[in-house]
């Protein structure tokens, strides 16, 4: 028994995060996602975090989106998202 839970729990856990909540919440109302794709090594992302996206008009303009942050480097990113070659990428 114990085998079997863990095979219904194994990808859960796998799969469970940030982009695939914001990809699934975005299906669920219907509306569209904004990903902000970044890297610890990139000093623009810290720049563009700082300045662009916590400008007051930038904030209300995404309200209609889901937005989530990702790290490329991260293996769900490269799962879920298209190659980026630079960062950061919206």
């Amino acid at each position: 028994m114990k085998k079997i839970l863990v095979l219904i729990y194994l990808p859960v856990l796998l799969l469970s995060g940030d982009l695939k909540d914001a990809l699934l919440k975005a299906r669920k109302e219907h509306k569209p996602v904004m990903v902000y794709v970044k890297s610890d090594s990139c000093a623009y992302c810290d720049k563009m975090k700082e300045k662009t996206l916590n400008h007051p008009s930038v904030q209300e303009n995404i309200q209609g989106f889901i937005f989530v942050t990702a790290d490329k480097n991260e293996r769900e990113a490269k799962e879920y998202l298209p190659v980026t070659r630079y960062t950061p990428t919206v």
